[in-house]
């Protein structure tokens, strides 16, 4: 097979879990189970389209270094998915409660020195934030993105760093 046949495709289905079920859902695989098959009858558009026709537990991923946290893996019909819970950004890049008031004022143009200074990490950490989450131009409607998010000019000149690398804003 060749390497360009082989494609690497993220396949994760989010849930709903509260962090102590999540913790049970992953030490106890007839809990998992049950919590499967019962989100299973209750929203079915969460899974996959082939998820009637069968499914089996395929182990864990490894833990995450960033989150400290694994993830159960799931197959259907020989394609293998990640169970990610809903409380955890994609790719671990944090939980949703710790930047949900962060990304709220990004709305806002609340420069990213500023929510660094305010919610912790780094300028860069809320920039990648901002650009995982942004709108897609071409599945929103132009009014819809200058309603929700700030023009790109402002996104450009938000932040940058003088030569002794101090945080400034940009001069008017």
């Amino acid at each position: 097979m060749a390497l360009q046949d082989k494609q690497k495709i993220n396949r994760t289905i989010v849930l709903p879990f509260t962090e102590s079920d999540y913790h049970r859902f992953m030490d106890d695989l007839s809990f998992a189970k049950e919590k499967v098959a019962h989100l299973f009858q209750m929203h079915p558009e969460l899974f996959p389209t082939d998820m009637s026709q069968g499914y089996f537990f395929n182990g864990t991923t490894r833990i995450s270094k960033k989150m400290k946290l694994n993830m159960r893996k799931l197959q259907i019909n020989n394609h293998h998915y990640q169970i990610r819970p809903s409380f955890v950004l994609p790719y671990m890049r944090g939980m949703t409660d710790e930047v949900e008031k962060g990304l709220f004022l990004l709305r806002f143009g609340v420069p990213f020195w500023a929510l660094a200074f305010v919610f912790g990490s780094n300028h860069m950490y809320w920039y990648r934030l901002f650009y995982l989450f942004r709108p897609i131009p071409w599945l929103a409607r132009p009014c819809a993105r200058k309603r929700h998010s700030p023009p790109m000019s402002w996104l450009m000149s938000t932040t940058f760093a003088s030569k002794d690398r101090k945080l400034m804003s940009p001069q008017p």
